[in-house]
């Protein structure tokens, strides 16, 4: 698999060039490319012959469990496997350094230090195989930094970002952190609208300094319901009494929800949305925690789109 190095989002009305990862990884990875090229010259070896799979194979790693680390925190990190002669291993963000590194053909470990000004994301490892130029990657790390944002459009409307959690739940396929934004008319200072969402990061994304809060239309009453029953479910010190009577309310709530939208009114759903809507706020961070950036609403706010400066205010 070669991938480019450059991604070119195109979000709200922002055209950003972002790196897929940080410059020093792209560089290095950059220069592993060409010794690659140049090896497989010196070899008569065209970059499709199956004999480099046979003779230079990526690098075999079992799974960790991803920790999370604050800005200005670090760790020791251990990966087993099976690593090929001549593998390099990267940290895919500048801002999150390796030291100490030990590597043999079954096992890889460092510490790793994250940077005191690092944003929320995960931190992978990245094993490259010489001549071949193929790469095998590992979330290692869930950098756990938390933001409060304060927003305001030119024409007078504020917006509150809250975060409704202490830190990001984190596996390692995701990671997300709860939020709420509140949002208000000029001058007044009770929210004529609230929404909740979430910050997610997919494990296998690259990084990016742009940090987007999805906010998705509320659920109805039984569909809120419904989910607090699932997430009782999932408790494993549960009684089969209790258990049970989980599973009796579950039918029932699923029962009062296909009631919900068979009364619901398509017109007047899809009209409030058009009216507001506010489904999405991507926030592109700058010095100082001054931020700007732009909400994505339905098409009769704002003519859809919201944009909006404001400062980022760590609270973790």
């Amino acid at each position: 698999m070669k991938t480019s190095l450059l991604l070119c989002c195109v979000c709200l009305g922002f055209t950003v060039v972002l790196s897929a990862q940080s410059l020093k990884f792209e560089a290095e990875r950059a220069r592993l490319h060409q010794e690659a090229v140049k090896a497989r010259a010196a070899l008569g070896l065209d970059v499709l012959d199956p004999k480099l799979d046979k003779q230079y194979p990526g690098s075999q790693i079992q799974p960790v469990k991803v920790q999370k680390l604050v800005p200005g925190a670090g760790a020791a990190v251990a990966l087993a496997g099976k690593f090929s002669p001549g593998v390099t291993v990267l940290s895919d963000r500048d801002g999150a350094v390796l030291s100490g590194a030990v590597l043999s053909s079954t096992a890889y470990s460092a510490r790793i230090t994250v940077g005191a000004t690092e944003g929320p994301g995960y931190v992978k490892l990245w094993a490259f195989t010489p001549v071949n130029f193929v790469w095998t990657t590992m979330p290692v790390v869930f950098v756990d930094a938390v933001y409060r944002f304060d927003l305001k459009s030119a024409n007078g409307y504020t917006v509150k970002v809250t975060p409704m959690a202490k830190s990001f739940t984190v596996d390692d396929k995701m990671a997300s952190l709860a939020y709420r934004a509140e949002f208000y008319k000029p001058g007044e200072t009770t929210p004529f609208q609230t929404r909740e969402g979430s910050m997610r990061y997919p494990s296998g994304e690259d990084t990016r300094t742009r940090l987007d809060i999805e906010l998705p239309e509320p659920d109805g009453l039984a569909q809120k319901e419904l989910d607090d029953v699932t997430r009782k479910l999932d408790d494993p010190k549960l009684t089969s009494a209790q258990r049970n009577d989980l599973m009796v309310q579950m039918v029932t709530l699923q029962q009062k929800m296909m009631q919900e939208m068979m009364q619901a009114d398509a017109a007047a759903a899809q009209k409030k949305i058009d009216d507001f809507g506010c489904r999405m706020v991507q926030v592109y961070p700058g010095p100082g925690g001054v931020v700007e950036g732009g909400i994505a609403c339905g098409k009769n706010f704002n003519g859809g789109v919201l944009r909006t400066t404001g400062t980022m205010t760590q609270v973790r």
